[in-house]
This record gives C-alpha cells, structure tokens and sequence, in this order.
C-alpha cells in the first residue's frame, strides 16, 4: 500500500490532493474539497468519469465524485417540517426544489483532511468538516467524517458518520460516475439492482411514496442491458433513469448492486446499509469539459448513490433522514473492483 500527498493550488484555495496505491491494480486519487474522488484507475484504466483538469473537476456542476450534503437528492418548496417546526426550502436547480444540499453544499466545501491511517491491507483517509447552525437553512451544526478506505482486496470501503446540535436532516451520498469502458457509452454495460420497489415520482421528481418494480422497466433484479433498459424509458421526461430504487437487503454482506461490462470483463459490485441507492445514467446534455469523451456527456457515465430515498421528508411512508442530537448517522458503501482474465 502506497500514499502519496500534494497540495494543489486552486480558485478555491490550497487544497489536499492525496492518492492511494494498493499495488495490486486499484489506484484511487482524492480531493479535500468535496471530499471527492477524482479518479479511479483500475489496472491502468480509468473507470470514473472525469474532467481531468482539476478546476474543471472542483467546479463542476455535475458532482463528479463529490460527496453530497446536506441532504442529497431534492427537498421541495416552500418547506418541510420536524416536530411541528417549519423550515423553508429555498429553490435551486429546479423551480420548486433545492438539489443536493444547495449551491452552496457539502460538494463545495472545504474539508479538512486527518492523518491517514495506515496499515499493511488497508489505508484510511478521513475528510471532516463542520457545517454550521443554519447553513443552507438546515437548522443544527452538523460535524460530517467522510472516510475511504482503499483495500489491498480491490475495495474502497466508504464510511460516513455524522453528528447534529440539533434535530435535521442529514442525507448523504457519493456521486462519482461509472464507465468500465471508457471511452465508450454505458449502454452495453450490464446492471443489477436487487430491490421490489421503486420510489414513484412524478416528472419533477416530487415523490409519491413507492410502487413495485415488477413488470415495468425498472425491474433489474435479473441483470440486464442498461441499453435496452433506456429504451424502454427513452420517451418519459427523463430520458433514461433518474430514479431510486429501495434495496431489499441493505446490509455490507448482501450484493445490492452490480455493474458489469461483458465485453472488458469488468465489474463494480456494490455492498451497502443505506436503504435505497439512485441510479443516474447521464441522460441529458451538460457543459461538460470531459476530455475523455471530446465533452461529449449523454450515456457516458453511471452514477451509483446510495442514500435515504430523496425527498423522503415529504412523505410518511419512506425515509425521513431525520437526525436528532442524541444519534450518531453512520452508513457504509463497499465498492469491490474485480477485472476477468
């Protein structure tokens, strides 16, 4: 296991620029701002989507590998409540909703990185940062770890713990974008999703609680061609899936997802105790200065986050991502790499 550290010069400061080598085919370069993860190599290949240039990557729109906060996915206006009190939510990347904790959210934030920990199969690398009372109008001062863990085994192992002053909302998620096959599209990738239901929402991804996912597209619980799958979808609003799927058995030693593409034998198996995942496949144009596709975006990458179904606070019958001061908000996401010979 091999570590190497830079500070980087950027619009947003001096910034941590860490990368982590376990010598057995999985490299892994991080960023304090966002707590991201820039890239992904993987035996020489990269397998996440990226703007390589760095301010590029910092500035992005996109979330590329950004951890995402306060509350990932959309709360929507005017307000939603706790405990009989009301708090406002201010639009933002909608006009009825506020997306991924606001403009100024966890994804462009200034973590501060601790000491690594560093041991012979694994190395941790903890990101902090402490969100003030009031920040983005969520009540509490809310202290966020946001720990990887890079494993001799061809694992990033994901932790996020969290702690509020006051009772909130604390949503949390990773937004890096998957291509085991850069610089091709995902469509003929393969994806597994085990779960029966899917939130239902409506063209402006307000929720309507959950329907079941048999006999419709969004059924993945047999692997099946993403391809072929968004074909399915290609006329709705959507253009492909923006959707969240609620997982049967949200537990580190149950596979909830898998990504897999037959023709480089690659695959991304994904282990996770979040209760629902969102699965994104870059379905619209976007500025984008992603120099592995010539800027091109659509199909080009698949995003994997496993989180709290959004929006749940508006609705009774799914997760509210309520956090109260006397508990402690920890999740886990395991994403293991595995290459065919």
């Amino acid at each position: 296991m091999n570590i190497t550290y830079d500070k980087r010069l950027t619009s947003y400061g001096s910034i941590d620029y860490v990368t982590i080598d376990n010598s057995h085919g999985l490299t892994v370069t991080f960023t304090s701002l966002g707590a991201a993860i820039h890239r992904i190599m993987f035996h020489g290949q990269d397998l996440a989507v990226t703007p390589y240039d760095l301010e590029d990557f910092l500035s992005s729109k996109n979330y590329y590998g950004k951890t995402v906060g306060r509350t990932a996915g959309r709360l929507f206006s005017p307000n939603y409540q706790i405990d009989g009190t009301t708090y406002p939510v201010e639009p933002f990347g909608a006009p009825q909703s506020k997306l991924h904790g606001g403009p100024k959210g966890f994804s462009f934030k200034a973590f501060d990185m601790l000491d690594p920990v560093i041991k012979e199969e694994s190395i941790d690398l903890t990101f902090r940062y402490l969100s003030k009372d009031g920040e983005e109008d969520f009540p509490g001062e809310v202290s966020l770890d946001v720990t990887y863990r890079v494993s001799q085994n061809n694992t990033i192992h994901l932790i996020h713990e969290a702690t509020t002053t006051k009772t909130t909302l604390v949503n949390i998620t990773n937004h890096v974008y998957f291509n085991l096959d850069i610089p091709n599209k995902i469509l003929d990738h393969n994806l597994m999703i085990d779960a029966d239901q899917l939130v239902d929402i409506n063209p402006d991804h307000s929720v309507n609680g959950s329907l079941p996912v048999t006999m419709t597209p969004y059924d993945f619980r047999t692997q099946k061609s993403l391809g072929k799958a968004i074909e399915e979808v290609i006329d709705t609003v959507f253009k492909g899936f923006d959707h969240c799927w609620i997982l049967n058995h949200p537990t580190l030693d149950h596979l909830s997802i898998g990504i897999e593409d037959p023709k480089t034998k690659r695959s991304v198996k994904i282990y996770t105790d979040y209760p629902a995942v969102v699965v994104y496949t870059h379905n619209l144009p976007t500025p984008s200065h992603l120099e592995m596709f010539d800027g091109k975006s659509v199909y080009r990458g698949l995003t994997v986050e496993c989180q709290y179904e959004p929006g749940g606070i508006h609705h009774k019958d799914l997760s509210s991502a309520i956090l109260r001061p006397d508990e402690t908000y920890r999740h886990q996401v395991l994403f293991v790499f595995e290459e065919g010979r």
